[in-house]
């Protein structure tokens, strides 16, 4: 299936490619590369690596996002994918940013997820996380020092994880059931290779610490009849790198690289039995999984833009293949006196997505 996002991508490309060009012949305003050189960088993406910047006080930046993902088969310890049932997931995500004071920002991303597995279906609202961002350093135009962020998060347990019905076949199963503590550092860096051509780079690290889960019947870690214990999560540590190329002032290409380890889960209690008597597995191994992440942007100016993609795994261990078609809509603007973003001097061109 990953094959039919990746095609997907190459098409939403070329329909774009040439929309523009027929748009700069026909109805569009002609912009002079002086222009663009001077008004940009209009960056919207990427999809998975986050901004090195805080929203300032005043301003918001919202991003709904839409995944569509095709959960098609799984990696053993050996690093070798082998085809499972298809679990297909829509997942509505709405990322927002406020700036409180200087340096600083709030941020909060509530989702929800509809699955179907093998006929079933179910609906659930997510995991709720919300978090902190503070302005280590910031970049300056002509500089060689990079922009600097550091995050802190804490996702509440909202999601359905436990006591799910077995009739449904682990797609009611959308949360963790912990309280998570995360805490992350970006990097972000822009360079100029002349005329309109800018490159965005970003780089970010998370680390990820679960609470312990006490849990009962069949839940997101495993489970059957008359299990009960308690689940110990293991930590996660997040790289990625989020690379955006200028092909004009209003459109871009995006690409991230992004890679997960985790420890393993472990379970103390009892684990309880499937509906053939047999012992069920509660938990899992340590894991890896490495995944790609191409997009195309359009920004319509300094404050709106849209991006859409493919998400895949290339690769992976003891963890899910997925793939995933992709579509945020970023809007960044001042709401204390409702006038346009670009009033706000950026770092180096941008939005703070």
């Amino acid at each position: 299936m990953s094959r039919f996002y990746i095609s997907a991508f190459v098409l939403i490309c070329s329909l774009f490619y040439f929309a523009d060009g027929h748009c700069r012949r026909g109805w569009r305003f002609e912009i002079s590369p002086e222009e663009e050189a001077r008004d940009g960088p209009w960056f919207t993406g990427s999809l998975l690596a986050p901004s090195a910047h805080v929203v300032p006080p005043g301003y918001f930046n919202l991003e709904p996002y839409l995944f569509v993902t095709d959960n098609y088969g799984a990696y053993d310890a050996d690093w070798h994918g082998h085809s499972t049932p298809t679990a297909i997931q829509l997942n509505p995500l709405i990322s927002f940013q406020i700036g409180v004071a200087n340096n600083l920002d709030f941020q909060t991303a509530p989702q929800m997820f509809y699955t179907r597995k093998q006929g079933k279906a179910s609906a659930q609202f997510g995991d709720f996380p919300v978090g902190f961002d503070y302005q280590l350093l910031k970049d300056r135009k002509g500089g060689w020092w990079p922009a600097i962020k550091i995050a802190i998060r804490e996702s509440f347990p909202t999601g359905k994880y436990q006591k799910l019905n077995p009739h449904k076949n682990g797609t009611d199963g959308v949360g963790s059931g912990a309280y998570t503590t995360g805490f992350g550092l970006a990097f972000s860096r822009i360079f100029h290779f002349g005329g309109v051509h800018f490159l965005n780079s970003r780089l970010s690290f998370s680390y990820n610490v679960p609470s312990n889960v006490h849990v009962k019947g069949f839940n997101s870690y495993g489970g059957g009849h008359g299990t009960r214990g308690t689940v110990h999560p293991g930590n996660t540590f997040t790289t990625i790198i989020g690379l955006e190329f200028t092909l004009a002032l209003h459109w871009a290409l995006a690409l991230d690289i992004a890679n997960i380890y985790g420890n393993k889960t472990t379970f103390s209690g009892r684990r309880g039995i499937t509906s053939a008597g047999a012992p069920v597995k509660v938990g899992g191994p340590s894991f890896n999984q490495v995944s790609l992440a191409p997009a195309i942007e359009y920004n319509f100016n300094e404050s709106v833009g849209i991006i859409a993609g493919a998400w895949f795994t290339v690769a992976g261990r003891n963890t899910t293949q997925f793939a995933s078609g992709v579509i945020a809509v970023n809007w960044f603007a001042n709401y204390k006196t409702t006038k346009k973003a670009d009033k706000f001097k950026f770092p180096q061109g941008g939005k703070f997505n």
